[in-house]
């Protein structure tokens, strides 16, 4: 890697990669990219992941203040049967789920943030022969970020191990019990305040 290549870094995945010599700029990687690959790095101290499935849900702050406001706006506008502004997103967000972030190739190809999660996935874990598919939804939330992903693994893995393997990595904890409504939940992990 040249030196003037930028090094994406997850300080608890590849935080070592500051040590090298040839790091030349550091960057943080998406969201997204970041988030799944603490999961996976715990993941792979069962059995290394050989391909990642699913779905990345983006609240209306991926697109920073401009999608909260517009989001906001469009929900009261509805609600007192208004006109629905639509200036960064395509489509309403508000009450709709929006499949397609950033920018499509063209039909049966994934989107620009797809693509880009997927090399950021293989660059921080430095796992180039994993497979990544993804697809990005914006859903009408205001803040957060959650993936619900399916993993293959190269051997057999148990779900005990799994989630040892998550509860025993720092930054990580499982919350799992659906005979008690208890689901990992974006109103478990945000609290955020909006002024305008």
């Amino acid at each position: 890697m040249r030196a003037d290549s930028p090094v994406l870094v997850v300080p608890e995945v590849n935080g070592d990669r500051l040590e090298d010599e040839d790091c030349g700029w550091v960057t943080s990687p998406m969201a997204a990219a970041t988030g799944l690959s603490l999961v996976l790095d715990a993941l792979r101290s069962v059995s290394v992941p050989t391909r990642v499935g699913g779905t990345a849900f983006l609240t209306a702050s991926h697109e920073g203040r401009r999608g909260v406001v517009e989001v906001a706006g469009q929900t009261i506008n509805l609600l007192n049967q208004g006109e629905v502004p639509k200036e960064v997103f395509h489509n309403r967000l508000a009450f709709n789920l929006i499949p397609g972030v950033g920018a499509i190739g063209g039909a049966g190809e994934p989107s620009a943030f797809e693509s880009t999660v997927g090399e950021q996935l293989q660059l921080i874990l430095d796992e180039e022969e994993m497979e990544v598919h993804l697809t990005g939804v914006y859903v009408p939330i205001f803040a957060g970020f959650a993936c619900s992903v399916e993993v293959e693994f190269e051997g057999e893995v148990s779900l005990s191990d799994l989630q040892k393997s998550l509860n025993d990595y720092e930054g990580i904890g499982v919350l799992d019990k659906p005979e008690n409504d208890l689901f990992p939940m974006l109103t478990d992990v945000t609290a955020v305040s909006y002024t305008h």
